[in-house]
Formats: C-alpha cells, sequence, structure tokens
C-alpha cells in the first residue's frame, strides 16, 4: 500500500491522497462484500425455513 516504511516520515501530499483514495477503496470493497454475505444469509435462512416448512407439512399429511 505504501512505499514508506515509518509512519511518522515525512510524505508528499499527492502519496498522501493515493493512500487515502487506495483505503477508501478498499473499505468499500469490505463493505459491498458485508452487504452480498448479508443477503446470502438472508437466502440461507429462506431456504431453511422453507425446508422446516415441508417437514411440517409432511408430518401433518401422514398423521390423518
Amino acid at each position: 500500500m505504501s512505499d514508506y516504511s515509518c509512519p511518522f516520515e515525512k510524505k508528499p501530499i499527492e502519496k498522501v491522497k493515493n493512500d487515502i483514495h487506495m483505503i477508501n477503496q478498499n473499505i468499500n470493497k469490505i463493505k459491498v462484500d458485508l452487504i452480498s454475505m448479508r443477503a446470502d444469509i438472508s437466502i440461507i435462512k429462506d431456504y431453511i425455513n422453507q425446508q422446516k416448512n415441508k417437514e411440517q407439512e409432511i408430518s401433518k399429511g401422514w398423521i390423518w
């Protein structure tokens, strides 16, 4: 990410701007990943609930 090993060393302003831009891009990618993970989790939860409902329907169907 940065060519500078010492965080207290003075950097040119453009280099700092580029570093901040890269950090911001990475944060945005993480946000997108979290949103997609939440969506995937909700899809999985819906599928599990559907399977539970099917099991309940089957168990009710066999008991007359």
